[in-house]
């Protein structure tokens, strides 16, 4: 390593720990990666979280408590590939207000079947 390198990565380390950073064994750079998330501690109220990836995995938000209807926010339209369900009952529907093609589960879904991949608009917690 360089004296350069050497400088840089001393001042890199002082504020990153080991558990924090990837190490590059054909480079001289270190990459600090995101802490992993929490254990999610299964509520007991009714809960769904919903996936931009599947296997429940990535991006996510969650709904607690029963809800009537709701609408998919603009922002997580066309990437919802996974749920997971607590103490719930669930419809997901391709269309607002709760139409087009519906699914009921109670159950996680790893991966939506292919009609909701990507494609829930709406749905509602009971």
């Amino acid at each position: 390593m360089n004296k350069l390198a050497a400088i840089a990565f001393a001042a890199f380390a002082a504020t990153t720990s080991a558990s924090s950073a990837i190490y590059l064994p054909m480079s001289h750079f270190v990459i600090p990666t995101l802490p992993a998330p929490a254990e999610h501690v299964s509520p007991t109220e009714p809960e769904v979280c919903f996936y931009t990836a599947t296997d429940l995995k990535h991006a996510y938000f969650c709904v607690h408590g029963e809800h009537m209807v709701l609408p998919v926010e603009k922002i997580w339209r066309g990437r919802i590939q996974s749920i997971e369900v607590h103490h719930a009952s669930l419809k997901i529907c391709t269309e607002a207000m709760l139409s087009g093609d519906c699914m009921q589960t109670e159950q996680t879904q790893k991966a939506l079947p292919t009609a909701f991949f990507n494609k829930v608009r709406s749905f509602q917690i009971r």
